[in-house]
């Protein structure tokens, strides 16, 4: 699903919002981009996301350009493990990846010390060993970002932290003014108009 968004006349290239559904099972992830640089919002789950996300992210920019960063809505599994897979396909070991809040990186290491105890990366067909929390290093790669970044230009990008939602309380939303976007895991409004995806 692709959404495009005319910022405004034709100072600034369209944006758009692609919404990569990785399987049935799973987190939406976001492709949010211009025709010069864009982020990425979620990583799914399996290692197979990542895999998919990082593809979808090169058809948009053959190039080689990065993402400028990765937001997280949340840190449940749906939306971390992806991370290992993802920087993996894209060949870099580093890309800045962000949560809302210190509450939201503790309520990570409360489910990475779960899933280090169950260890479910040494028997499952989907998950692989290298999401596991002994393998990769989650707490090295996932920063709390307190302000809002620039980008599109001088566009800025808001983070509204602590969005109590059914995933979890430190859930969180992405603002873009100029397009009056909202995005959320599983919600895309833009101007009047809401998509539940």
């Amino acid at each position: 699903m692709l959404h495009d968004v005319v910022t405004s006349s034709n100072e600034k290239p369209v944006m758009r919002f692609a919404k990569v559904r990785v399987s049935t099972d799973s987190s939406n992830s976001w492709i949010v981009r211009n025709e010069h640089e864009g982020f990425i919002i979620d990583c799914g789950c399996y290692w197979e996301h990542g895999e998919i996300l990082a593809r979808k992210w090169r058809e948009n920019f053959p190039n080689d350009k990065l993402p400028a960063f990765i937001f997280l809505t949340h840190t449940h599994s749906d939306n971390i493990l992806g991370l290992p897979s993802l920087l993996n396909e894209l060949n870099v070991t580093q890309i800045p990846v962000y949560v809302s809040s210190v509450g939201a990186l503790n309520e990570m290491n409360y489910w990475l010390e779960i899933w280090q105890d169950i260890n479910p990366f040494e028997s499952s067909t989907l998950l692989d060993k290298r999401q596991s929390p002994n393998q990769f290093r989650y707490n090295e790669h996932i920063k709390v970002l307190d302000h809002p970044l620039t980008m599109f230009g001088d566009e800025k990008i808001h983070i509204i932290s602590n969005f109590p939602a059914a995933e979890s309380i430190h859930s969180s939303m992405i603002y873009i003014s100029t397009t009056l976007t909202l995005i959320r895991t599983i919600m895309y409004v833009t101007g009047l108009e809401f998509y539940k995806v």
